[in-house]
């Protein structure tokens, strides 16, 4: 039937236990570059890059990775006449393992609490549509519950996360204009003509009515019910 909404993809807040595990492992993903002296700078940025799928921080691996493999070229290739490759290696090394701690500590926010990675745009995106599913369940079956729950009315305040529906015979203008393909002239001609009919059966019915032409609804049909 769905679930009271929480804000979170799977409907439940996270545990204290999971949101403390999850911020440990971020402050050590973060500081790892340092004890191992840059060599996991590439790998640690890396999988930032892949989880915010940023193309400047998979330069930044790539940059760490050159200049870690030059350094280690550097001080391999020193002998005692040249202790400049030594130090000019030891160096370049510190500069990766301090340069990629501070760039960890800078992004971790965005890993922990801020942009979320594909995984979890992939996630939510699952959970509307199987909210809506289930909402437009309710709405065939049992229309008195749907309308207690104010399925397709996210104009109103309400708890129930219908994933995103939109009543088109009851929201007002200014919100059937926000859905995908319609323009605020559409939206007006709908709320027009539903206020005298008494509202539109389904989408194919809206279609006919208003002589919309075919397929001028499909970005929007996802996301309309029709309560009458």
């Amino acid at each position: 039937m769905g679930s009271v909404y929480s804000g979170y993809p799977s409907g439940k807040a996270p545990s204290r236990s999971r949101t403390a595990m999850s911020t440990l492992a971020s402050l050590v993903w973060a500081v790892l570059p340092l004890p191992t002296f840059g060599l996991a700078a590439p790998f640690t940025i890396g999988y930032a890059a892949h989880r915010l799928h940023s193309r400047a921080l998979t330069l930044s691996a790539s940059i760490y990775t050159a200049v870690f493999v030059a350094a280690f070229v550097l001080i391999g290739s020193s002998t005692t006449e040249t202790q400049w490759e030594t130090t000019l290696g030891t160096w370049l090394m510190a500069g990766v393992a301090v340069g990629s701690t501070v760039q960890s500590f800078v992004i971790r926010e965005q890993l922990v609490a801020g942009r979320p990675g594909h995984d979890v745009v992939v996630g939510e995106a699952r959970q509307s549509l199987r909210q809506r599913d289930a909402s437009r369940r309710i709405v065939d079956h049992d229309p008195v519950l749907a309308r207690e729950l104010l399925i397709g009315r996210p104009d109103l305040p309400r708890r129930f996360d219908d994933g995103g529906l939109v009543d088109v015979n009851h929201v007002p203008v200014d919100l059937l204009a926000t859905l995908p393909g319609l323009d605020r002239a559409v939206a007006e001609l709908i709320v027009d003509v539903r206020d005298g009919i008494g509202g539109f059966e389904s989408l194919d019915d809206l279609s006919v009515t208003l002589h919309l032409p075919p397929h001028s609804l499909d970005g929007a049909a996802g996301r309309m019910i029709f309560i009458r």
